[in-house]
């Protein structure tokens, strides 16, 4: 469900990163605003990969067949 999602967060992290180094030969401003985006893209995906674990932990617990 959140495939899409977790590969276009994981191209912004990517990009944002690359742009940031880039930036910093030109423009150390341009650079820092880079850099907060990435930042802030990273706790975005982290978040998306905890609330789908928590969602994949739910769905062990209920279908559990332990009881054979």
């Amino acid at each position: 469900m959140y495939e899409g999602l977790k590969l276009f967060l994981v191209v912004l992290v990517v990009l944002f990163q690359l742009t940031g180094i880039a930036l910093l030969f030109f423009d150390w401003q341009w650079a820092i605003i880079a850099f907060v985006l990435y930042g802030i893209t990273v706790v975005i995906l982290i978040t998306v990969y905890i609330v789908e674990r928590r969602k994949e932990k739910k769905e062990e617990i209920d279908y559990d067949d332990c009881d054979y």
